[in-house]
C-alpha cells in the first residue's frame, strides 16, 4: 500500500506464525482506534531471538537505498516488516 507522507499511528495485531501491521491516520491523543482511518495493513514476518528483550523495543534500520526495514523486538519474539519507497 502506498503510504503519503504524513503522521500516522503504528498498530500491531500479534498472530502465532505472523503479526499484522496497521498503519491509521488517527493521531488525536486519548482516541479510540477506528479502523476507517487505517492507511495500510501488512504482515509482519516473526521469529525467536537469541536473547530476550525487557519491554518493548522499535528499531528502524536503513536496509538499501529507498528500503527500510522496522524491527519490533518483545520478549523473544522480533518482528519485522519491510517499506520501500516508491
Amino acid at each position: 500500500s502506498a503510504i503519503p507522507p504524513g503522521a500516522y499511528l503504528l498498530y500491531t495485531i500479534p498472530g502465532k506464525k505472523e503479526w499484522m501491521l496497521v498503519v491509521n491516520k488517527n493521531v488525536t491523543a486519548g482516541s479510540a482506534y477506528d479502523p476507517g482511518k487505517d492507511v495500510a495493513r501488512g504482515p509482519m514476518e516473526v521469529g525467536e531471538i537469541g536473547e530476550p528483550q525487557k519491554g518493548l523495543k522499535l528499531a528502524f534500520a536503513h536496509m538499501a537505498p529507498k528500503l527500510c526495514s522496522m524491527r519490533l523486538y518483545y520478549g523473544k519474539l522480533g518482528a519485522f516488516v519491510e517499506f520501500k519507497e516508491q
